[in-house]
């Protein structure tokens, strides 16, 4: 390959980065509400749960709610309990809608469950039926046929803006979703008063 590694992966990050531009000050709330929901809810059970690779990044975050002593669980593991009143559901319908997920949100609402639904699509079903939802205003499969159009920007040179963009299909919001959530998990251990060193206790040791 001729490309510098270097030179993609700034622009992979750009790409990235742009998520949280676009959503100018809609972001900083959107991790407030998501850090607030949270805090809410640390006496109680907490599930996530997204599909495919959304799911792999809720997984993700799953396991650092875990390391911040709360009580976290994946919808789908063998030992995730019911969810009922008090309790938080956080699921992720970057699209707007998957059939799976609105169900799963409904059920949960049922139950007295609160609900958090991140979405880069926020007038979507998912979104419609949850009580508070995080925005990011990302490229998802329901957009992604724009992905390989020209981009331009005021500030950017002609060059930058007729590069190709690097990540397909979901991935800008995948990627954002980690980011996301890595600074909530900052906000939160300021909140929950956990420190670096509470949270790799709780880190296994069956590696």
């Amino acid at each position: 390959m001729g490309e510098n590694l270097a030179s993609m992966a700034a622009q992979v990050l750009d790409e990235i980065q742009r998520v949280f531009k676009s959503g100018e000050g809609g972001s900083r709330n959107a991790v407030l509400d998501l850090v607030e929901e949270i805090v809410s809810a640390k006496e109680r059970q907490i599930v996530l749960h997204g599909v495919g690779r959304e799911g792999l990044m809720m997984r993700a975050f799953t396991m650092r709610l875990y390391h911040l002593g709360l009580n976290a669980h994946c919808l789908g593991d063998m030992s995730c309990p019911p969810v009922g009143e008090g309790d938080l559901f956080i699921a992720s319908a970057g699209p707007g809608s998957f059939s799976s997920v609105d169900a799963l949100i409904t059920t949960a609402r049922d139950a007295g469950a609160r609900v958090v639904v991140v979405t880069a699509q926020p007038g979507g079903k998912a979104p419609s039926l949850g009580h508070t939802i995080v925005h990011l205003s990302a490229q998802t499969m329901a957009d992604d046929h724009v992905a390989n159009e020209p981009r331009t920007t005021d500030d950017a040179s002609e060059e930058k803006c007729n590069q190709e963009q690097i990540l397909p299909m979901g991935s800008v919001y995948e990627g954002a979703m980690f980011v996301l959530f890595e600074i909530a998990v900052f906000l939160l251990r300021k909140r929950l008063g956990e420190t670096l060193e509470s949270m790799r206790a709780r880190h296994t040791n069956l590696e």
